[in-house]
């Protein structure tokens, strides 16, 4: 219940008081065939397509009747308004008929011929009047903005009407611009964002969808991944990047409370794709104990060579898997896979914080062969000092043959690679990198070993 709670004080705090009213109109002036206060310099659809009508209405004597028929599509601008860069604005209108409409704003930015993102689509299909209101986010401060309805066909007949239009300057507060790990690098006991009930604006790829939420993620490595906690539209999907607006809130169970909380955004305010078909960050390569590490929680990663230990439970559909680093659990949050018991596999995921952190592979795509232990350990590697400042030793006990070593940085970026000598030792100078955490990989492409290694000064 105190979780119940703490989102509706959230949701409060978050409303609006009274927005105040940037343009209205009732469609009952006229002029030149448009409704005054429309038909910008953006504006494309056609004129003569457009009708001042006396019913229906929904309020006071006219409406505007959109005649869709010829496949007419196009946008209906409003004249030149004043808006301000990071603020929020709300449009609301009246509508029935059949056919789409989508907003957007031109507010002259670098992007998009000066345009934001197109809302989501409005489909009316009803002689009933459907209101409606859609959130644009301005990115440019000018005098000389246009809201943009675009109107399109819907089928054979298609047109709209509508009425009672107006525009609103959100009272929320302007957004923080953040980014991904600025919210999840946490040196607190209980992993809690710094960020904790902040209202921010933040942009990342979606690695992952639920009916309930979804996950962005901002670049490869630790601390890059946050779950928001909101439906996606239906169109959505991995690669798109969107942009969001939310407080930042940490859930820590519901039955009993967990160890540490999982960051989340939620009571999201806006969200707009930004651009679609983006490469989705590449999973960093991780050990079965790391995934428990806070830095994992949302991110995606891969961890190598699990055997599977047990079947799908039958009510959480959840199974144990395990190689020499340790044991962890794989969740269907995202796909449901029937393993093999007994097999070994290589499996991507999104790390999920629960209590305890799950490996939630999104699709058959996410599982790649592993081996086994036999054929990881035919050397036993060391690595040391770790954490190191000046140089990291390697040595591999009984080298059969050569051998060639990397180190890859937080990022999966190669940042030095060799071979050892003929006695299976290596030296590794780490002065010159910067501090964090690396992954040595020692072998070759069938038999290999991976450690962490830590440069600290």
């Amino acid at each position: 219940m105190k979780h119940v709670f703490a989102l509706f004080a959230l949701c409060l705090l978050l409303s609006p008081a009274g927005a105040q009213t940037l343009f209205q109109s009732g469609l009952e002036s006229w002029s030149e065939g448009i409704p005054t206060g429309f038909g910008g310099d953006q504006s494309t659809f056609p004129p003569a397509n457009i009708q001042q009508v006396n019913t229906p209405v929904h309020g006071g004597a006219s409406a505007m009747h959109v005649d869709l028929a010829d496949a007419a599509t196009g946008l209906l601008t409003t004249t030149p308004l004043i808006v301000t860069a990071d603020r929020l604005y709300e449009v609301r209108f009246w509508v029935q008929g059949t056919g789409t409409v989508r907003i957007g704003l031109y507010d002259g930015r670098n992007e998009n011929a000066g345009f934001s993102p197109l809302t989501a689509p409005v489909e009316v299909n009803s002689t009933t009047w459907q209101f409606v209101i859609r959130t644009v986010l301005c990115a440019n401060s000018t005098l000389a903005a246009e809201f943009a309805l675009e109107l399109a066909v819907n089928g054979d007949g298609s047109f709209l009407v509508i009425d009672d239009f107006s525009i609103n300057n959100s009272d929320l507060p302007t957004a923080t611009a953040v980014t991904i790990d600025q919210i999840q690098e946490s040196n607190l006991w209980n992993g809690a964002s710094p960020l904790n009930f902040e209202y921010v604006r933040l942009e990342g790829v979606i690695t992952g969808l639920t009916p309930n939420s979804y996950y962005l993620q901002d670049g490869s490595g630790a601390w890059k991944g946050i779950e928001v906690r909101s439906t996606p539209l239906s169109d959505w999907a991995l690669g798109h990047r969107i942009r969001v607006l939310g407080t930042v809130a940490e859930l820590t169970g519901f039955e009993e409370t967990w160890p540490r909380g999982r960051t989340q955004l939620i009571v999201v305010q806006h969200s707009e794709v930004v651009s679609t078909g983006n490469p989705t960050p590449s999973p960093t390569l991780i050990s079965a104990w790391e995934l428990q590490e806070e830095e994992w929680e949302s991110v995606l990663v891969q961890v190598q060579d699990l055997e599977c230990l047990s079947t799908p439970d039958p009510e959480t559909n959840a199974w144990t898997a395990a190689n020499w680093q340790g044991t962890l659990t794989v969740d269907n949050l995202f796909y449901l896979h029937n393993p093999t018991l007994g097999d070994f596999y290589t499996i991507t995921g999104i790390a999920v914080y629960q209590g305890t952190t799950v490996l939630a592979p999104r699709n058959v795509n996410d599982f790649g062969v592993g081996v086994g232990l036999e054929e990881h350990s035919m050397e036993v590697l060391r690595v040391w000092p770790n954490p190191a400042s000046d140089v990291v030793n390697i040595a591999v006990g009984d080298a059969m043959h050569a051998m060639n070593y990397s180190l890859a940085d937080a990022l999966g970026r190669t940042v030095m690679a060799g071979t050892l000598n003929g006695s299976g030792l290596a030296v590794i100078p780490v002065h010159h990198l910067q501090e964090g955490a690396y992954l040595i990989k020692v072998g070759d492409e069938r038999i290999f070993d991976v450690m962490r290694v830590v440069v600290r000064r």
